[in-house]
């Protein structure tokens, strides 16, 4: 399935109008501040907003968190840095880059399986990359051999060519050497792979007087054409609601995207 989305940007320069969309948050007309109980700051427990023009302070927290474990030395003011926090040396997910990779046709979609083969070869715990590079290969040719033989001789060039950029996907998003991957440097763009907008659009932190930090999804964009697994396009452009490509019932309601697709969710390396 693919998605088709309308980013709600807006702007930081009071002097054009009302700010809203995504960069309210560095409008200079507000002042975001905000407690993180982690090193990473991924863990927020603690938010105030101070609004210039309302001349009015609001804080909102998790219902479980004291004040009294409040830092004011570690009490940040937002700025670009805390969503935009992997400028370069960016390191892809494996799911994200093989669906890249399936959709230029370097790695074939008609093969069987080869998205989760092709993930499952590169999220192992290898321990230097010209191991990783060799048991990559034998991963994916040893499960077409085993599954599909007469396929892994009639698709032969395309599963070769398939392996050829799932080695390169490996090569430019892990380094086992340094032990780095996608797993212990979250991007804060976004909410999929690690908490991101998350942090506090959860629908989980208050003020004393009832109000929340919004967890609705068209604050910051809204989704315009979706196309599903079966072959259906959706179009609308006052808005989709999100079809999960496996019915997820409830929970789709009840949980978000990193319960499942974080890191945390697939260990680290």
């Amino acid at each position: 399935s693919s998605l088709t989305m309308l980013l709600k940007i807006g702007g930081g320069n009071s002097e054009m109008g009302t700010s809203a969309g995504i960069h309210w948050h560095m409008n200079i007309d507000n002042t975001i501040l905000y407690y993180p109980s982690d090193g990473s700051r991924q863990d927020i427990p603690w938010v105030k907003i101070i609004s210039k023009d309302s001349r009015r302070e609001e804080v909102y927290k998790l219902r479980e968190f004291n004040d009294k474990n409040l830092n004011q030395d570690s009490v940040r003011t937002m700025d670009c840095i805390d969503c935009h926090n992997r400028p370069s040396h960016i390191y892809n997910p494996p799911d994200k880059m093989v669906n890249l990779y399936m959709s230029l046709d370097r790695i074939d979609p008609k093969l069987p399986y080869i998205k989760s083969v092709a993930v499952d070869a590169l999220d192992k715990p290898y321990s230097t990359k010209p191991i990783a590079l060799d048991s990559i290969k034998f991963h994916i040719q040893n499960f077409y051999n085993t599954n599909y033989p007469v396929l892994a001789k009639t698709k032969s060039t395309e599963i070769e060519k398939s392996i050829k950029y799932i080695r390169d996907i490996y090569q430019n998003n892990y380094f086992p050497s340094m032990n780095v991957s996608w797993k212990g440097y979250p991007n804060n763009i976004g909410h999929t792979y690690a908490p991101g907008c998350f942090r506090c659009h959860d629908g989980k932190h208050f003020s004393d007087d009832g109000k929340m930090i919004s967890n609705d999804c068209n604050i910051c964009h809204t989704i315009i054409e979706e196309k599903t697994e079966d072959g259906k396009e959706l179009v609308s452009l006052k808005g989709l609601e999100f079809l999960h490509p496996v019915d997820l019932g409830s929970s789709l309601r009840d949980e978000s995207c990193v319960d499942c697709h974080s890191s945390k969710k697939n260990g680290n390396l």
